[in-house]
């Protein structure tokens, strides 16, 4: 999957989009999204949540270039460059390797419960909340059981999708289905995996042959 976003960015750029996927949402502690697009030496933004520390509960923005910047004014904070290169939102922390200084994410009970009863979704900076709001989603490989993301999403006003949405899924039951339907999102029930998905990418159409998503906020389990 992560191969996937990272080989669809970069061909969007060489037909002509400067930049396709504005966001990349993941609950994800691992840097293989990071390691993707490094691979197609593609530039990103990383935003990651801080669970432990003096600045818990904050978010560390970390530029191509290394720098590592932790926004005391989220709602002013313009460090982000949502117009020209992709930023990858890890919502529940990262595990940075091979240096571990920045390691910081979600893991025990505790976390969860200051990350579900703070204003978490306020120290995200608004340039990459706003991308949130306008843009279309997809939803990838996401299910409708992680409550916790849910509740963010909700807070930042991403749901219900007041845009065109859509989730790939494989096997959703009748419950996934009806959360998806309430969230106003469509349900493609397929695998990330499957050729159909890969031959999108290939031949350009994922989100280009649709004039209505040709910018397009992600939300990748």
């Amino acid at each position: 999957m992560h191969t996937f976003l990272a080989g669809y960015v970069a061909e969007a750029r060489r037909r002509g989009d400067p930049n396709p996927v504005p966001l990349l949402a993941t609950t994800n502690y691992d840097d293989a999204l990071e390691r993707a697009f490094n691979a197609e030496q593609q530039s990103f933004d990383v935003l990651a949540y801080i669970a432990d520390g003096p600045d818990r509960g904050k978010f560390s923005h970390i530029s191509p270039d290394g720098e590592r910047i932790v926004p005391t004014d989220p709602l002013r904070y313009a460090g982000m460059r949502t117009e020209e290169r992709p930023t990858i939102l890890k919502l529940h922390g990262t595990i940075s390797e091979p240096s571990w200084e920045s390691e910081s994410f979600v893991i025990s009970e505790g976390h969860y419960v200051d990350y579900l009863t703070t204003d978490v979704w306020r120290a995200i900076p608004f340039q990459t909340v706003r991308v949130l709001g306008s843009n279309h989603l997809w939803f990838l490989g996401h299910a409708m059981r992680d409550w916790n993301l849910l509740v963010v999403l909700r807070r930042l006003g991403a749901l219900p999708a007041r845009r065109r949405a859509w989730a790939v899924q494989l096997n959703p039951d009748r419950v996934d289905e009806m959360r998806w339907e309430r969230e106003n999102v469509d349900l493609i029930a397929i695998d990330l995996v499957s050729p159909a998905l890969s031959s999108l990418r290939n031949c350009g159409m994922l989100w280009h042959a649709t004039n209505w998503t040709s910018q397009t906020g992600v939300g990748v389990e």
